[in-house]
């Protein structure tokens, strides 16, 4: 006979994040206390490249239209490759979610209080923040896209 080992009470708690469903109401979207590891470096890594999308040297000869169309698409392209993994995430505890229930703004959102939390539980927080205030921070605001084009 094997030796039980409740690991229950070792490992974080899945976060419940709830976003409004827009009739009044909310939807919860779990993700586990305990994620795949490869899983929130890869989050954090197109998080970090969505962030700085910069267009190649070759991009000088563009007017600042044809730049700015040029970094939308580029930022556009990271938030899809991020939501694609926000959404490998989700379907860890929510298995029949078929897309992602997030637009460009709530993506980056999302992830910015995603990691903020595993740097918490990590106990990785800043030394510096007030014990006494409030846990839940602001998320840093999203950067904007320039184009309103629609999303797949």
């Amino acid at each position: 006979m094997a030796r039980i080992v409740n690991m229950g009470p070792v490992l974080p708690e899945d976060i419940d994040f709830r976003f409004p469903d827009g009739k009044g109401g909310t939807t919860s979207y779990i993700v586990p206390g305990d994620p795949p590891m490869d899983l929130i470096l890869k989050i954090a890594h197109l998080n970090d490249a969505a962030e700085g999308v910069e267009l190649p040297v070759g991009a000088k000869a563009l007017t600042k239209a044809q730049k700015e169309e040029a970094l939308d698409r580029l930022m556009i392209e990271k938030l899809d490759e991020l939501d694609a993994e926000v959404l490998h995430l989700l379907r860890i505890r929510q298995p029949d979610l078929d897309r992602s229930p997030f637009g460009p703004v709530a993506v980056q959102h999302f992830v910015a209080v995603l990691l903020e939390q595993f740097k918490e539980l990590a106990g990785e927080a800043d030394e510096d923040e007030d014990p006494t205030k409030a846990k839940g921070k602001a998320a840093p605001k999203p950067r904007p896209t320039r184009s309103s084009g629609s999303r797949s």
